[in-house]
């Protein structure tokens, strides 16, 4: 078996060897975090996410309306239902 240089362990410093404890801002308290800058949208770029939120409202609306009409039918059809059958 070849032996391999092994390294001494005093040799290898360790994050513990350091008796000092240093506090990285100074106040040795945590400072909420912040978020990070952002670059503004161009005016080109609000306008096209302003008129993509206008179109997915129209679409909300339209679908709620069209939610409203099934269920108006369904209560409908039920009533129907308990008619003919008797219940």
């Amino acid at each position: 078996m070849q032996d391999l240089p092994s390294a001494n362990s005093q040799d290898i410093p360790l994050v513990d060897d350091d008796d000092v404890i240093s506090v990285v801002g100074g106040s040795g308290t945590p400072r909420p975090a912040q978020p990070l800058p952002r670059e503004e949208p161009s005016k080109e770029e609000k306008a096209r996410l302003i008129s993509q939120v206008l179109e997915l409202q129209n679409t909300l609306v339209d679908l709620s309306r069209r939610v409203d009409s099934v269920k108006e039918e369904c209560l409908k059809l039920h009533s129907e239902n308990i008619y003919y059958l008797g219940s």
